[in-house]
């Protein structure tokens, strides 16, 4: 008997869980939206942002379409890594950054904060809005002593 109730247990936390990873708003598909978004320099062509749940964490891949204006198309640029929501630098693949980590501010608002050779280059900070359609993400940032922001408006596909 106690057997079958520690497994039910159990099982209802593993559900609860999966549950409350279900209802994170920053879940799912995004499509830039370049007319209500802003760059300090060349806005990509198209970009896509897939969240997909992770072990206290997501999954993060953006999809960046560039074309260089000079006729010259650069294609598809993928950047991706998994990280919790704990502060901590996690490898990221296919950025000009090399670690990304995040913080949990509430529900509907994380930043991340980017790191070249362990020194921090980058902050975006994530916010979806309360009916869940939009995704808002404010970037500033340094590349080689050059000075860049952003502020993406992304729609949920």
């Amino acid at each position: 008997m106690v057997r079958r109730t520690l497994i039910a247990v159990a099982a209802l936390l593993v559900a609860a869980a999966a549950f409350a990873q279900t209802k994170d708003p920053l879940i799912g598909s995004w499509r830039l939206n370049r007319a209500k978004s802003t760059f300090s320099t060349a806005p990509p062509a198209s970009r896509t942002m897939k969240f997909e749940p992770a072990v206290d964490g997501i999954r993060h891949v953006t999809e960046t379409y560039v074309n260089n204006g000079s006729g010259t198309d650069e294609g598809v640029h993928v950047a991706q890594y998994t990280a919790k929501f704990d502060g901590q630098d996690n490898v990221i693949q296919g950025s000009a950054l090399d670690t990304v980590a995040l913080k949990r501010v509430s529900a509907r608002v994380v930043e991340r904060t980017g790191k070249v050779a362990g020194k921090v280059v980058e902050t975006q900070t994530w916010s979806v809005s309360a009916d869940g359609k939009v995704l808002t993400i404010t970037t500033k940032g340094s590349n080689d002593g050059q000075d860049y922001s952003r502020v993406e408006v992304l729609d949920r596909q």
